[in-house]
């Protein structure tokens, strides 16, 4: 329904305005205004005014691609901390560092067996006198092996698991050093709000190199380095680790390790100004 949102109560509110005008104090003007547009009831859904700002920023975004505006605005502060205050606010699943460290533990174990399976087939099928038996375990090998460096840069960069999917071997720039916590990756990122380039951790730099060595040796810089989403071997190792829902009962996903990420980053002590640039998102929302 974004079309009747746009025509019904976006439209006839910023039809004057220029893009470039629609800043937070405009937006904040027609949230008053929406407020009042009420037929049958005096009180305006949250689920709603939500739905009809993403009609708002999907717009806005249009204006960020085609260079008429440099970023898209930051959503009132009043208007979120009115949303905050609703029944249930909106769920960040993520990971402890246990958590996620024994997560690794089980992809690095599911990767072994996989590993030392399509070690005994090749030797069944070399052996006449002995019957091989099914399955194609060396893709199954490579699967998760391309899913694990595929949570690895996740966990160590922040960024929303499409923004990386989106990233080419010629987005990316390894920073070399002697002492291996200084080694880092240069990022382009294809944002969500705006594009930007991030600083990966020190694992992140470990993690492409095996990507490119293991998955894709020949790649060619135009060449996606995840070109598809890993979402089925996702879930199931989640799920064998034990790990798929949180203490709160929230289910993770790979999104869940952009929080543990941020939650992370926040321990340590890292600025807050810092995070809103690497994970592009509002100072508010951190």
């Amino acid at each position: 329904d974004h079309y009747l949102s746009y025509k019904n109560y976006i439209q006839p509110f910023f039809k004057d305005d220029y893009v470039e005008n629609v800043d937070t104090p405009r937006l904040l003007e027609w949230t008053k205004w929406r407020e009042k547009q009420r037929i049958k009831s005096p009180d305006l859904p949250q689920g709603r005014l939500k739905k009809e700002y993403t009609t708002i920023f999907q717009i806005l975004q249009i204006g960020v691609d085609k260079g008429f505006i440099k970023s898209r605005p930051e959503k009132p502060l009043s208007l979120i901390r009115q949303m905050n205050t609703s029944k249930k606010p909106p769920s960040r699943s993520t990971f402890t560092m246990s958590e996620y460290k024994k997560l690794l533990q089980v992809s690095r174990k599911r990767i072994q067996e996989s590993k030392n399976t399509r070690t005994e087939q090749i030797k069944l099928r070399q052996d006449k006198n002995k019957k091989s038996f099914g399955g194609n375990w060396e893709g199954i090998y490579l699967s998760r092996l391309y899913l694990h460096y595929y949570i690895i840069l996740l966990g160590h960069t922040g960024v929303r698991p499409y923004e990386l999917q989106r990233v080419r071997h010629k987005h990316i720039k390894m920073v070399d050093d002697e002492v291996d916590e200084r080694k880092h990756l240069e990022i382009f990122i294809n944002g969500k709000r705006r594009d930007r380039t991030i600083i990966s951790k020190y694992g992140g730099f470990f993690s492409y190199r095996g990507l490119c060595k293991n998955i894709c040796p020949n790649h060619k810089p135009d060449d996606l380095i995840f070109p598809t989403n890993p979402f089925r071997g996702m879930l199931s190792l989640i799920e064998d680790s034990g790990l798929r829902y949180s203490i709160n009962g929230d289910r993770r996903d790979s999104k869940s390790l952009r929080h543990f990420y941020i939650m992370t980053e926040l321990q340590r002590g890292t600025p807050i100004e810092n995070l809103t640039e690497q994970c592009d998102v509002s100072y508010q929302v951190i």
